[in-house]
């Protein structure tokens, strides 16, 4: 994936010394949240553990220039006028129940990311989502970007949609029992072991499922759903 190879040029930086202004800060959050939003282009990579720390690089201009701050439950990670060049943020947390990512942001877990009850992401345009996740339910309202989802989720409630099919859902590791999906002008991968509810309006969804599972399809405007 693009980003994530950007993300590898720039700890090749750190770590051989390239000619680059690379800055580093660590930062205490001093607050609570339970959902995170990401602004303005930012990577940032997902770490559940025991503390609450987050950690900012950036190539080409000062740290200041991504800010992170909790307002009303939510930390926000974002990108001010100073901003130029790649920056890479780095969350620990605990755990947390909501993900927002604005135009062309991208988010990746370190680590197997593990929550209790309903996680929701939300994703706007050329933004970038790879994702292990354990969790009871899992929430998608996503819009023209790629999501790359592995792990289990007992349920999915997924609407997708996008332009000229840049809408990618590839969900087909992460294992579900029921889902529940609409697409519009989308390529989604997906598997159940119990039921599928799908709508497809343009594009394809392509679900892997138990012959016993309950299968409900609605096919409209040249979709397709189709199983591998």
């Amino acid at each position: 994936m693009k980003r994530i190879l950007s993300v590898l040029l720039l700890s090749a930086a750190l770590v051989f010394g390239a000619n680059a202004e690379v800055n580093k800060e660590k930062r205490e959050l001093g607050g609570d949240y339970t959902r995170i939003v990401v602004q303005k282009g930012i990577n940032v990579s997902l770490h559940q553990c025991d503390v609450d720390e987050i950690e900012v690089v950036t190539d080409g201009c000062p740290t200041e220039a991504i800010e992170t701050f909790i307002k009303k439950g939510t930390l926000y990670i974002k990108a001010n006028k100073k901003a130029s060049g790649a920056a890479q943020v780095f969350v620990k947390f605990k755990d947390f129940e909501a993900l927002d990512l604005g135009f062309n942001t991208s988010v990746n877990t370190e680590c197997l990311f593990q929550h209790k009850g309903t996680f929701t992401i939300e994703a706007a345009a050329k933004s970038e989502v790879e994702m292990e996740i354990e969790t009871d339910e899992l929430v998608v309202d996503a819009n023209s970007c790629t999501i790359t989802l592995n792990g289990e989720a007992k349920k999915q409630v997924v609407q997708v949609k996008g332009t000229v099919k840049d809408m990618k859902y590839d969900a087909l590791s992460l294992k579900s029992e029921d889902i529940d999906i609409y697409a519009s002008d989308s390529e989604c991968d997906i598997q159940f072991t119990n039921s599928l509810t799908a709508e497809c309006v343009s594009g394809t969804i392509t679900y892997k499922g138990e012959e016993s599972g309950v299968v409900e399809k609605i096919e409209s405007k040249g979709g397709k759903i189709e199983k591998l």
